[in-house]
């Protein structure tokens, strides 16, 4: 449900859609990727803080694949000059 938000442009139904999906998973990945997403919906609405909070989250559950998406991801391109957002990348 949260891609499909995501696709119609419906941010804030994506991020409740990702936080509910956050109650039902069970691995570290899964957890990962709502975070991801939401971060990707808080970065589309410009969120940068939201946005940063949730990629920390994220990286903490799978630092190494969370970081090998963030790069090319074009939902990250409205807060990509971010000097605290530029700071995450680095930490490799």
């Amino acid at each position: 449900m949260g891609r499909v938000a995501m696709q119609d442009k419906k941010y804030r139904k994506a991020i409740v859609y990702n936080r509910q999906s956050l109650h039902y998973a069970e691995k570290n990945d899964q957890k990962a990727s709502c975070y991801y997403n939401m971060a990707c919906s808080y970065a589309l609405m410009n969120n940068k803080k939201e946005s940063i909070d949730n990629l920390k989250m994220a990286i903490s559950l799978n630092k190494e694949h969370i970081l090998s998406l963030i790069p090319k991801d074009p939902d990250f391109d409205k807060i990509r000059n971010d000097a605290v957002f530029k700071d995450l990348l680095q930490e490799k």
